[in-house]
């Protein structure tokens, strides 16, 4: 174990413990099969909304290449 970790454990407090809590959704990584990473959810959330208003409702949609162009 680390110093600052250790000194972290032995306080009872996170070194983040002064920032605002923040929600967290899991997302999994379709590259890399088993893996997930915990994100923001309200930047999740803002994020999925704008793909999704502009990605056609109707086949064949987007291709990830239109999608940044």
């Amino acid at each position: 174990m680390r110093d600052a970790d250790r000194r972290w454990s032995v306080e009872g407090a996170s070194p983040h413990s002064h920032l605002p809590a923040v929600d967290k959704v899991d997302v999994l990584n379709v590259n890399v099969p088993g893996r997930v990473s915990r994100v923001d959810a309200a930047k999740y959330e803002a994020m999925k909304r704008a793909i999704l208003g502009v990605v056609p409702a109707q086949a064949p949609g987007l291709s990830a290449a239109e999608m940044v162009a």
